[in-house]
């Protein structure tokens, strides 16, 4: 396995949606999906359960915040379905900000766990990508019309 990837400076949580896996075991396969975003991404990430778990252990006021305040500050979402086609299984996972897509990946293999992981570690270093590719400058000056 890769090492952890360094954390992106200033990146904003990311939001993992719960796995759409019918028939399957979801808050495992979401918490395959974080592990290895957050593993090969370097970015705070936040899923759903972890949401519903803090507030379902709150019994005295004040409660912790700390996952909704995560959630309430993401600005990226990610997406995942995982089909079943005869013995093998067919993921895909796409990172949107607002309705621009940031990263779309496939992944197709024969455990339903390890597609998930997989699908995990390349959206989170396609991701790390993009956040920390530089930006291209021209230092050429604008071509005069003719």
């Amino acid at each position: 396995m890769e090492p952890k990837a360094a954390p992106v400076p200033g990146a904003t949580p990311v939001a993992v949606r719960a796995v759409d896996a019918p028939g399957f075991n979801v808050p495992d396969l979401t918490a395959h999906l974080r592990e290895a975003f957050e593993h090969s991404s370097g970015v705070p990430v936040v899923d759903d359960f972890s949401v519903q778990a803090e507030l379902a252990a709150c019994v005295e006021m004040p409660c912790p915040t700390t996952q909704q305040d995560r959630l309430k500050s993401s600005t990226m979402s990610v997406a995942t379905t995982l089909s079943k086609i005869g013995t093998g299984f067919i993921g895909a996972v796409r990172v949107q900000q607002g309705l621009k897509e940031i990263v779309r990946i496939n992944v197709q293999g024969t455990d339903a766990a390890r597609v998930v992981d997989e699908l995990g570690h390349r959206a989170g270093a396609a991701l790390r990508e993009v956040l920390v590719r530089p930006v291209p400058t021209n230092d050429t000056p604008v071509a005069d019309e003719r």
